[in-house]
């Protein structure tokens, strides 16, 4: 799984030690703009309206029968 953090906001350097310590094999990357980077995505995970908005295609998880 790989996180993308938002590196302009404050303590999102230590939010990435806190997602790998959860979970050693994730990766998390620190960019400046990671909605551009979700939008041009084919398989993201968001709840963000901007990034919803613009991407290709998205699913609502609370409805979808996994």
């Amino acid at each position: 799984m790989l996180w993308l953090l938002d590196s302009p906001v404050s303590n999102s350097g230590r939010l990435k030690m806190i997602l790998r310590e959860q979970n050693p094999d994730w990766q998390v990357e620190l960019v400046a703009s990671p909605d551009a980077v979700l939008i041009k995505a084919t398989n993201s995970r968001s709840s963000d309206s901007v990034i919803l908005d613009k991407c290709s295609r998205w699913v609502d998880l609370l409805q979808a029968k996994l």
